[in-house]
């Protein structure tokens, strides 16, 4: 079996890159999509309220450890995001599992929409289709076309960045990615 995927157990690259930069404080709301574990214990660790929003990756562990975290499970475009409530949203490999781009966009309106001022938002995207669990639906996006998504929308960009590589997979031996990684600041 391969190694445990960095998602699962520790903070993901965008929350990384929130804290290095000193851009993380401690408590407030966050939402994460997609329920990646490690960015949900991560910020409930820090003081935040939690709503983790995606499949049932939840393990009773995490449920019984004390922490924040209010689990919502099912399709992550479908929940309702209130205006201006949350300091941190972050979509880890969430996005990419939306095969309509159209709905996409909508989804990131929807969650730009429910950052305070001042939120920080992090987003990933796959730049092309590869190896990553083939025949499963996916959205794919050029660069231009990942900068579309929130052309007009109250963020400033903090850092982007192109990201290919190989990775451990969950089914053991590695698979192959490329995506993009956007961190932004709600104006």
């Amino acid at each position: 079996m391969g190694e445990p995927n960095d998602a699962l157990v520790g903070p993901g690259f965008g929350l990384k890159k929130f804290s290095d930069d000193g851009l993380l404080h401690e408590d407030g709301y966050a939402l994460t999509l997609g329920c990646a574990m490690g960015d949900s214990i991560f910020l409930a660790q820090l003081g935040y309220v939690v709503d983790a929003v995606g499949n049932k990756m939840a393990r009773e562990d995490v449920k019984q450890g004390g922490l924040l975290i209010n689990f919502y499970f099912g399709d992550v475009s479908a929940f309702d995001v209130s205006p201006d409530t949350y300091d941190v949203i972050v979509a880890n490999d969430a996005l990419p599992m939306i095969e309509d781009k159209g709905v996409v966009a909508r989804v990131m309106k929807k969650m730009v929409d429910g950052l305070a001022s001042g939120g920080l938002f992090y987003f990933m995207l796959l730049t092309q289709q590869n190896a990553l669990e083939e025949g499963r639906p996916r959205s794919f996006f050029g660069w231009e076309e990942a900068l579309q998504l929130v052309a007009g929308l109250p963020l400033r960009m903090h850092y982007s960045v192109s990201e290919e590589g190989r990775s451990p997979a969950l089914a053991g031996g590695s698979k192959e990615y490329s995506v993009y990684h956007f961190l932004y600041v709600k104006e």
